[in-house]
């Protein structure tokens, strides 16, 4: 996770030299907007996360495997919605500031908004992601059932 958030981090910083220098930035209600879909993604993967059925499996040690890595992924999706909650209040502390050296330009709300759109595509790829192995995992119970 450590890796996945320092890579992803430069990318954005990357991103963000980039499109400041060419004084690109998002409208205010941008912000609001991102943060509000967001957190609706994070509420939806947490309840799927929680609706596993582990004492369905009947394989113990592959149950609680399960049950170790959809807890990763909550504290993923819990850590990723902190961090838009604070990439939020940060963007409406500094709305419009701008860092410039020499010819390449740092805005923070550039920053806060492609990082709140890396996290609302994570949010969009792990939901989806869980939401199908929840159907197969499903799929399997049911087919060792019958």
């Amino acid at each position: 996770m450590i890796k996945r958030f320092i890579f992803a981090l430069c990318i954005i910083i990357i991103l963000t030299l980039i499109i400041s220098t060419f004084k690109i930035t998002f409208l205010p209600s941008f912000y609001a907007t991102i943060f509000t879909v967001i957190g609706i993604f994070y509420s939806i993967g947490y309840s799927i996360s929680l609706g596993f059925h582990y004492n369905k499996i009947e394989n113990e040690e592959y149950a609680l495997r399960i049950r170790k890595e959809v807890k990763k992924v909550i504290h993923s999706f819990t850590f990723n919605l902190f961090m838009a909650a604070l990439l939020f209040i940060v963007n409406s502390i500094l709305p419009d500031y701008r860092f410039a050296a020499g010819l390449f330009s740092f805005y923070p709300n550039v920053f806060c908004g492609l990082a709140l759109m890396y996290i609302l595509f994570y949010l969009v790829y792990n939901f989806l992601r869980l939401e199908r192995f929840k159907e197969q995992l499903d799929d399997k119970i049911r087919k060792d059932n019958e």
